[in-house]
């Protein structure tokens, strides 16, 4: 979104991608029963007919160096992402047939023919290890597993995407963790668990999982994907520019996305720490918005406020709204989906399009749902409403509505 904006406004922008293809995670780290990659080509299509440059196998540190990249260019924007994996830290882990998830993804996205054995565990819970299973799943594998050591409710992957897995036969080892990876005659014959209980909420403030003693199984696999979170890979910013790293992380201002470094701002992944790719987007867009200002001479931080998160006040009618739930998602049918990687979810048709836009967006005020204990509140039609029969006359829930939608019943009614 920086090369896109930035070439929009006249500038001359070159790309430099350490991948072979251009996209990031985008192209490498999402299925393409996610993401078609048809639908990604036509918009990096867009990018190089609008000019920018494009430099593909070359890392910063590797091919060039960050500091000659200061030199060449007027402003550089580091947008590196989240690439390098996590360890398990069990033993066993670096015995081959354990592979890290994004470079799992990485290579079957690239087309890299992947080993297919009858069992495979993913370790994690996050939308990687979910990614990793489903894929798992479509290139044959028989029997898919994940580990996850917290319960369902504290996985941070989609909740839609997790019930998909289920759905097309991922199986889910909940409150387990990884303790040792089982090799037999030099090669992964499984992966040997430990059952936990939730202790007390940790730094995350998530229930940190607990060993329950004498509680391990093992989960039989020839394959071990660990998918347990990733980080920026930032060897290259080194001596003075090693500055800028703060906690593994590129420190840049959270509103010009600036760094310490002259002429260098950096936002996405590798600022935030894993994401999502609309954040990225995002950041892409306000590093664009800086650096035209900073070669322009112009102050980075005036005017800022409207790109920042913000509650609005804006005032919207609901009466005579009918409240229905949201449309379903058509998808494709499990049985269609094995074997293939086409497109998973299919789109709204036109009428449940016009239908899904007419309906209530339900806002589900906390204020309102507070609120719905007083006898004298009710909700009809989509619009909460208080009936002035049995309406105490605090004026409470009026005052404290952001959205201004709580009118008395014979009021509306013209009484």
């Amino acid at each position: 979104m920086a090369a896109y904006d930035l070439r929009k406004a006249g500038y001359q922008v070159t790309i430099l991608e350490a991948l072979p293809t251009l996209g990031g995670m985008m192209a490498v780290g999402i299925p393409e029963f996610r993401l078609p990659r048809v639908v990604l080509d036509k918009e990096m299509d867009i990018i190089k007919k609008l000019g920018v440059e494009i430099k593909l196998n070359t890392r910063v540190g590797r091919d060039v160096k960050l500091a000659d990249l200061q030199k060449q260019y007027n402003a550089v924007f580091l947008a590196v992402g989240a690439h390098k994996a996590g360890s398990m830290g069990i033993e066993n882990e670096k015995t081959p047939g354990v592979i890290d998830g994004t470079e799992f993804l990485q290579k079957v996205n690239t087309g890299e023919k992947v080993p297919v054995t009858d069992e495979v565990v993913v370790v994690g819970g996050g939308n990687v290890a979910i990614d990793c299973a489903r894929t798992c799943l479509r290139l044959g594998f028989k029997d898919v597993s994940i580990v996850y050591r917290r319960s369902r409710a504290e996985m941070p992957a989609i909740a839609d995407e997790i019930a998909e897995a289920e759905r097309e036969g991922v199986k889910l080892h909940l409150l387990a963790g990884p303790k040792k990876v089982v090799v037999t005659q030099g090669r992964v014959a499984g992966l040997e668990c430990v059952k936990n209980k939730l202790g007390e909420p940790d730094a995350s403030g998530r229930r940190r999982p607990v060993p329950v003693p004498g509680s391990e199984f093992v989960v039989e696999a020839g394959l071990v994907i660990s998918a347990i979170g990733e980080r920026p890979d930032l060897d290259f910013m080194t001596g003075e520019m090693g500055k800028a790293v703060v906690d593994g992380l590129v420190k840049a201002d959270p509103v010009t996305l600036e760094t310490s470094l002259k002429g260098v701002f950096a936002g996405g992944d590798a600022v935030s720490g894993p994401a999502t790719v609309i954040q990225a987007m995002a950041q892409g867009r306000k590093a664009a918005v800086s650096i035209d200002r900073y070669l322009k001479g112009e102050p980075l931080d005036t005017g800022r406020e409207g790109e920042a998160v913000f509650e609005t006040r804006l005032i919207i009618d609901t009466w005579g709204v009918s409240r229905e739930s949201r449309a379903g998602m058509p998808a494709l049918d499990v049985a269609e989906r094995r074997g293939n990687f086409k497109e998973v979810e299919l789109g709204l048709g036109r009428e449940e399009a016009v239908r899904e836009a007419k309906r209530c967006l339900s806002c589900d005020c906390k204020i309102c749902i507070n609120l719905l204990g007083c006898p004298a509140l009710i909700v009809e039609g989509g619009q909460a409403a208080v009936d002035t029969a049995g309406c105490p006359g605090c004026g409470v829930c009026a005052q404290v509505c952001p959205f201004e939608a709580i009118v008395p019943v014979k009021e509306k009614a013209g009484a």
